[in-house]
């Protein structure tokens, strides 16, 4: 078979199969707190986060793909804190109007960055440091309308400079997070 032909082959049955599972997709809004994250008042104290994120149902598959993003406020001058996260979630449990309980496993990369002159952090690092860890995520969401609130737990186990210990060391984070999914789509 000539590869232009393999191509628009392959791309014709992705895209079928991308056009079943719209009908599944979301976007939404969360904020939180994650429990362990350095602030301005030292290390393990905690701070809040905002993000977004996209929850893609694959069609005759019962997991969810759920790449997602988060903002921390960590009230440090000059530095920056992301969580990027790619997580599968697999719903379990009674699918009905009132909740829909799941769990999940990911991917987690950490990314602080900063001027190398922040009083903290300046003699760690030179100007970023990017970290990955496992998630592990335990979660319901609400309703079943076109606009469903959830709420979830997520550890992100690893060697974090995001979720610095009293050691000076990098650790695992914990956050606890709720927000809204709008569904797109049929």
């Amino acid at each position: 078979m000539k590869p232009c032909l393999f191509t628009f082959i392959t791309a014709l049955v992705l895209f079928a199969g991308v056009q079943h599972a719209h009908a599944q997709f979301s976007i939404g809004v969360q904020g939180g707190y994650n429990l362990d994250a350095f602030t301005d008042e030292g290390v393990e104290e905690g701070t809040y986060f905002v993000g977004g994120q996209a929850r893609l149902g694959l069609a005759g598959v019962p997991i969810i793909i759920n790449p997602n993003a988060d903002y921390y406020f960590n009230q440090i001058d000059d530095a920056t804190v992301l969580q990027f996260n790619a997580d599968v979630l697999v719903p379990f449990g009674p699918a009905n109007a009132v909740f829909t309980p799941y769990a999940g496993l990911g991917l987690g990369v950490t990314q602080v960055s900063f001027d190398p002159d922040t009083p903290i952090l300046g003699n760690l690092l030179e100007s970023s440091e990017t970290d990955y860890g496992v998630n592990l995520i335990g979660g319901a969401t609400f309703g079943s309308g076109p606009i469903r609130p959830f709420g979830q737990a997520r550890v992100t186990f690893g060697d974090h400079l995001a979720f610095l210990n009293e050691d000076g060391e990098g650790g695992a984070g914990y956050a606890l997070m709720g927000g809204l999914l709008f569904h797109i789509g049929r």
